[in-house]
């Protein structure tokens, strides 16, 4: 069985301190359910969901949840902006099925360049969401499906 790997960044946020307690904005609650919206169909099926116990991302999954049926969120420290990468691949190896991140930045940008084995940076803006396939959690190992930006 493979690993199907949905990427969700958090909508935009207030700027306010601290930094875990950031709220979505109007316009972040918007994007993340326009994106969520154009991404339904991805969205069905989803095995296993996991978030960032900062509260903007927690927002950002429930947002995520009024539009689509998701099994119960585990909240993971993993997931937090600053998040070792290394940490956070070891930690995914064993998920198979369809499994949904809703994290941040420069996170979710890393772990992307890392499963596909580029270098490269991948623009992760708020409410972006990527989907990617891979035998396992590991670098090189993902081929990316796709990635929708909020318009």
């Amino acid at each position: 069985m493979s690993l199907q790997l949905l990427l969700m960044r958090h909508g935009e946020a207030a700027f306010s301190s601290p930094d875990e307690m950031r709220e979505l904005t109007q316009r972040g609650r918007e994007h993340t359910l326009q994106v969520s919206r154009e991404c339904l169909d991805s969205l069905a099926g989803i095995d296993r969901v996991y978030v960032s116990p900062y509260l903007r991302a927690k927002q950002t999954l429930q947002l995520i949840g009024s539009l689509a049926e998701l099994p119960a969120a585990e909240t993971y420290a993993g997931l937090t902006p600053d998040s070792d990468i290394d940490a956070l691949i070891e930690w995914l190896q064993p998920q198979q099925g369809k499994v949904l991140l809703v994290a941040h930045n420069p996170l979710l940008s890393r772990l992307l360049s890392q499963l596909l084995g580029d270098s490269g940076h991948y623009g992760f803006d708020t409410s972006t969401m990527a989907q990617l396939t891979m035998p396992l959690a590991a670098s090189g190992c993902a081929e990316l499906d796709w990635i929708k930006y909020p318009r």
